[in-house]
């Protein structure tokens, strides 16, 4: 009997976001771990799918595999698309509500036992 390597079950590293650069190539961009490019030297100056290869620490018994990764450029200063800023409010309003709401319900809380101790 005669088994074959399977492959691993490992995230291709995509998303990979960065500013425009001149002089850019593959090498300098980091991968995970156990991760590299097919070719390190080659130039990256679009957006696009470059090749990687991933080697498991247990090449006996699993496959080399070899995928392609994505990368995004950006221009310098601006934010990808995918990623949205959320503005959070400021401190002082949280407060503000807060003690609202607490007034409120104190209130509510006073005025149903009053109706509740005037019912009978």
């Amino acid at each position: 009997i005669e088994v074959e390597k399977a492959n691993p079950s490992v995230a291709t590293p995509n998303d990979i976001i960065l500013e425009k650069e001149n002089n850019l190539v593959l090498a300098n961009i980091p991968l995970p771990e156990g991760w590299k490019w097919k070719s390190p030297d080659e130039a990256v100056t679009k957006t696009g799918y470059y090749e990687a290869i991933y080697t498991p620490e247990d090449s006996t018994h699993y496959n080399t595999i070899t995928r392609d990764v994505y990368i995004e450029f950006v221009e310098k200063d601006s934010t990808p698309a995918t990623q949205d800023k959320i503005e959070s409010p400021e401190t002082g309003d949280n407060i503000i509500n807060y003690v609202i709401l607490f007034i409120t319900s104190l209130i509510g809380i006073a005025g149903l036992g009053y109706h509740l101790k005037h019912k009978n």
